[in-house]
């Protein structure tokens, strides 16, 4: 996972305005496939915290190795994930599933 300069900034400032410890990162399935899903988290006994290109993140070795495709950027003033690994139409036969 990547985190250009300009996430970063807003990643730690959100981390800090919510009083969390760090950015969560997770694996979620649904019919369409596994996506990484992301929170901003309190860090719990087990977890780890991990920096990132500046950013304190708890991710496990699953979601880590899913997310070497992620670069997470800022278009617009807002937070998105450009992810290589996923088609734009990957989710286009599961109309009607009703977990998204």
């Amino acid at each position: 996972m990547r985190i250009t300069e300009e996430a970063q900034v807003l990643l730690n400032e959100s981390i800090k305005a919510n009083n969390a410890d760090a950015l969560y990162v997770q694996i979620e399935n649904s019919c369409c496939g596994e996506s990484l899903s992301f929170a901003l988290a309190m860090k719990e006994e087990d977890d780890t915290i991990m920096t990132i290109d500046n950013v304190p993140v708890i991710i496990d070795l699953v979601a880590l190795k899913r997310a070497e495709e992620v670069t997470i950027i800022v278009q617009n003033g807002q937070l998105f994930v450009d992810d290589k690994s996923v088609s734009q139409d990957s989710c286009g036969g599961c109309s009607g599933c009703g977990s998204h």
